[in-house]
């Protein structure tokens, strides 16, 4: 017995440390972030990079974050960073109509203009559809439904009305249809993060190759800023496709992937 109040004397002390430290070492982070706020309001942008940056390095993952440090990068002309900052908070916050503007003005500046291939119309409308709402926000939903489902189904089986019966069992297929369809859309959110692999051209200019060795010979060029598609690593070479279809080899440090 005194051995088992000395461990948990010990393991109350150890997580009340580790969560003091844990808090203490937050608010550290905080204090910088609102520091590179501060920074940045005074027209201090490199400073806020700096102090931005430190957090960031921290692994603290927050739209807010990259959307600032992104904005700094784009105050002193740093397309590249600028531009992969802003596409990492918009795929935390893709509904954000400034993160989603402040990102299209950063990519006005980029030289190319590669416009999309056509997409068939059904697979237009299912992304708008399954953009509606977050993968998160999806899975909310279906179990939303489906909970309101389970009262359905018992409010018809207990229930002595007719018309109630009817109506409870109608209502439980029609939210069983919104689990079953949220969970898809959900799924298929997963899938379609997952499955875009991107990166940000991170030099100037980029000899896009046929081949993943620099003899070989050029297919075609993109500039700095400009967001690709990684499709497989080889040897230190990246292939990469643009939304126009192009595809082509890259060295993989003139890239950086979000």
């Amino acid at each position: 017995m005194k051995k088992q109040l000395v461990l948990l004397l010990f393991l109350t002390i150890f997580f009340t440390q580790h969560s003091a430290a844990a808090e203490s070492e937050h608010k550290y982070y905080y204090d910088l972030a609102i520091q590179g706020n501060e920074q940045y309001t005074a027209g201090n942008y490199d400073s806020a990079i700096t102090l931005y940056s430190q957090v960031v390095n921290a692994n603290i993952s927050s739209a807010n974050l990259f959307y600032n440090l992104g904005n700094s990068y784009f105050k002193v002309n740093e397309l590249a960073p600028s531009i992969y900052y802003l596409e990492k908070a918009q795929k935390l916050a893709p509904f954000d109509k400034d993160i989603s503007f402040n990102l299209e003005m950063a990519k006005d500046q980029i030289p190319d203009r590669i416009e999309d291939v056509p997409t068939p119309i059904l697979a237009k409308s299912w992304s708008f559809i399954r953009n509606l709402l977050t993968i998160d926000g999806w899975g909310i939903f279906g179990t939303i439904s489906f909970c309101i489902f389970i009262l359905l189904i018992g409010f018809y089986l207990l229930s002595t009305n007719v018309s109630l019966k009817k109506l409870s069992f109608f209502l439980s297929m029609g939210f069983l249809l919104a689990t079953i369809l949220s969970l898809t859309l959900g799924f298929s959110a997963l899938n379609y993060v997952k499955s875009k692999n991107q990166a940000i051209v991170f030099t100037g200019s980029l000899s896009v190759k046929s081949e993943p060795k620099q003899s070989s010979s050029d297919l075609f060029i993109v500039h700095e800023g400009t967001s690709v598609n990684v499709l497989e690593e080889l040897n230190n070479w990246v292939r990469i496709s643009l939304p126009d279809g192009n595809e082509g080899w890259a060295p993989l440090e003139d890239l950086k992937r979000y």
